[in-house]
């Protein structure tokens, strides 16, 4: 088996995942579900709009399709009628995410049959945020029933939730 930027970024600790995780980050991928999506007080809301994130719904059908190349990962994911996509590369031993003006740099890791995604650095619109400033991001996945469940929140300083999101997805 060829090796993706997953596989590589993680290194022997991607056998430590449960199969379900190893599949839904492996090849090309879809997942379908029903998910929660969150948004915070009104001063966030105004943020997720400018930086085109979905809108809250209790009760949102999401789609994934999902690619893992050698050099590259792409996820596009289609919350109803929004769209949100966006790619990773390796840079060393971090993982670069560009999610529309956002850039990420991010350590993986597997923690208690969990894949745990750790924020190092954020920029948006090209500029690096300083420490203190930076939004808090709280990201894993996990199987749970046969089922692929992730959660995602981020939260900014002083604002609180900009946006969560999270659920359980089907891998076809």
């Amino acid at each position: 088996m060829q090796k993706n930027i997953i596989h590589k970024h993680l290194g022997e600790s991607f056998k430590d995942l449960p199969p379900l995780l190893q599949q839904a980050h492996s090849g090309d991928i879809y997942l379908q579900g029903s998910v929660t999506v969150k948004r915070g007080n009104l001063l966030a809301n105004f943020l997720a709009n400018i930086i085109k994130m979905p809108p809250a719904n209790s009760n949102c059908n999401l789609k994934v399709y999902g690619s893992h190349n050698e050099d590259i990962m792409k996820w596009q994911r289609h919350f109803e009628n929004h769209i949100m996509e966006s790619s990773f590369k390796l840079q060393g031993d971090y993982l670069i995410e560009n999610l529309g003006p956002i850039k990420l740099l991010l350590k993986l890791n597997v923690t208690n049959n969990k894949l745990i995604y750790n924020v190092v650095k954020t920029s948006i619109f090209g500029i690096n945020i300083p420490k203190p400033l930076q939004p808090k991001l709280t990201a894993f996945e996990m199987e749970y029933n046969g089922l692929y469940r992730f959660h995602v929140s981020i939260c900014l300083p002083i604002i609180g939730l900009l946006i969560g999101y999270n659920g359980d997805l089907h891998i076809t």
